[in-house]
């Protein structure tokens, strides 16, 4: 028979594996749950940055040309040769601002159609192995077919399409060979085709980005156009079609419930995350799973080696330690089970000078690193989900951070910002009128007529139909001409507007921060939304709006 000391050994023992088994296993499924998705989530948001900083890039070359797109259809008067040479001549003034202006330019053109003119052909300019741009021969048309994709594509694809198009990148022999992209647009006047202006940006400055997306230690990334077919890839030959690195990639980006794509290359799994380019390239960041999913392999490591250490010592310690570690591993089995549920506000106050106490701690550490990553994670739902701004709550959050730096600042030198306040008319009667949708349309336009402006300032969407913006750096010294072009602006897009909902009708108000009498930013708030709905009433009243008025009463304290 055996003893009672040997029974109450053995239930020990039972007990302990027992526990430790319980624990690890929690602990293992919890933590590759969370390292799952926190790994995913952490390759979507790569993926994302990147794409929103290729996407800036991207739309500043699509801005550039459209902006001289639109200004040459309105100073088009007719095709005389003096007509074409005066118009031409102003085109090109503006051309040669915009594109010094814009980074990575490396030609810009106007080609006039044959059809419209033989002695106006238009003109093309460029800084290839030049510090300034510099007068180019014109393309003769007539030399070339217009399926020749390397010579005259630029002309003949925007005009068969009828609109600004971003062409694939192609070696343009024009410049002996140069690997270019390019994003051309169609010019037309009274149903006449007049021609073509673009821009070109060379190749290596979209090579040059894509080096800079970096994942774990060995990822990389790579870009793929709409026909599925590699644009760019560090080790795989341009026209390369995705299917020949791995048939998951290419079924994956048509089923799959979220943007991440498994597939082996080169013998190694993979995961990547992908998103649509605004010019419909697709961007993939890619890494090995083993870099991916390295964190959690190391932590439920930890935790086994940890497990088996308390296991070994509870063994030698037998009868004499058990009241003290059962307490304590009850704990740990409630709070790992409690963060399996999705409740991080555990409390584990035992602070022993034991194995227990170290393995309580370094589970308490891990909790806590987890509560932060995913409260860091919840951060991003700060984001309007119609308009892709941030909302209500990353506005006051900014507005705490502002009240910091205010306090912060030593008297003499304070911050400089200001408020502009915007609230969209008429959304209501849109709304109700033609439907939410059409009000969605139009609040998106008025979201972009904002950001376009104010693009160097953080805009947010505070309410239904309200958005703030903050002025500051250089938002804030041009804020006068900025103002300007924001009430022009929205007059051109109503002008132009064939719907209702495609126009914009903007009451607005602007505040400047003034240290002497505003004690915190909400104070500058208040005042521009005041004077944002002292706009709005006078539009109901039939006065025109003046933002510039706004900015002079506000300079002066009014």
């Amino acid at each position: 028979m055996k003893s009672i000391r040997s029974k109450i050994t053995l239930l020990i023992v039972i007990a302990v594996i027992t526990s430790i088994a319980a624990i690890g296993l929690i602990g293992v499924y919890s933590i590759k749950s969370y390292g799952d998705e926190t790994s995913d989530e952490l390759l979507n948001l790569t993926c994302e940055t990147r794409q929103q900083t290729l996407d800036t890039y991207l739309n500043s070359i699509e801005q550039s040309v459209d902006i001289v797109s639109r200004y040459a259809t309105e100073e088009m008067t007719g095709f005389s040769d003096d007509e074409m040479e005066s118009y031409l001549e102003k085109i090109e003034k503006l051309f040669r601002s915009v594109a010094s202006n814009t980074n990575g330019v490396l030609t810009y053109y106007y080609r006039v159609s044959p059809d419209i003119s033989d002695s106006r052909e238009g003109f093309w300019y460029s800084k290839y192995d030049r510090v300034d741009f510099v007068e180019s021969e014109i393309t003769d048309l007539s030399k070339y077919e217009a399926n020749d994709m390397e010579h005259v594509g630029w002309f003949y694809i925007p005009k068969e399409k009828g609109h600004a198009v971003w062409l694939e990148p192609y070696n343009n022999e024009n410049l002996g060979g140069v690997k270019m992209i390019s994003y051309v647009a169609p010019i037309y006047w009274k149903n006449h085709f007049i021609g073509v202006i673009g821009i070109d940006i060379n190749y290596e400055m979209l090579r040059k980005q894509m080096e800079y997306i970096v994942s774990f230690e060995n990822g990389y990334a790579f870009l793929v156009n709409e026909d599925d077919v590699i644009i760019y890839h560090s080790k795989i030959d341009s026209g390369t079609p995705v299917s020949e690195i791995s048939p998951n990639l290419e079924s994956g980006m048509l089923s799959a419930a979220r943007p991440i794509v498994m597939f082996n290359y080169e013998g190694v799994r993979q995961r990547a995350a992908w998103s649509v380019l605004s010019n419909g390239m697709r961007l993939f960041v890619a890494a090995p799973e083993t870099e991916i999913d390295a964190g959690w392999h190391k932590a439920i490591n930890i935790m086994l080696l940890a497990a088996t250490f308390i296991l070994l010592l509870f063994l030698a310690s037998g009868l004499i330690t058990v009241g003290r570690i059962v307490k304590p591993l009850t704990h740990l089995t409630e709070a790992a089970k409690r963060i399996d549920e999705g409740d991080y506000d555990v409390e584990l106050d035992y602070n022993g000078n034991d194995e227990v106490g170290i393995l309580t701690g370094a589970f308490r550490q891990l909790v806590t690193h987890l509560k932060a990553y995913i409260g860091d994670l919840n951060n991003l739902a700060y984001k309007d989900a119609l308009t892709s701004l941030r909302n209500k709550g990353a506005f006051d959050m900014y507005i705490r951070k502002m009240d910091d730096a205010i306090a912060a600042a030593p008297d003499g030198d304070k911050p400089e910002f200001a408020f502009c306040m915007f609230d969209c008319n008429r959304l209501k009667e849109i709304n109700d009128t033609y439907g939410h949708s059409k009000g969605d349309v139009y609040l998106k336009t008025a979201c972009r007529l904002i950001c376009e402006v104010f693009r160097h300032s953080p805009v947010f969407r505070i309410g239904g139909d309200e958005f703030a913006c903050i002025l500051q750096n250089a938002d804030y010294d041009n804020r006068v001409e900025l103002c300007r072009e924001f009430e022009l602006r929205a007059m051109r897009i109503s002008e132009a507007a064939d719907k209702p909902w495609k126009a914009v009708d903007i009451a607005s108000g602007i505040a400047l921060y003034d240290p002497e009498t505003d004690r915190s930013a909400y104070d500058v708030f208040k005042k521009a939304d005041a004077r944002m709905y002292e706009d709005k009433e006078r539009k109901k009243a039939g006065i025109v709006s003046d933002l510039l008025a706004d900015i002079i009463s506000s300079e002066q304290g009014y």
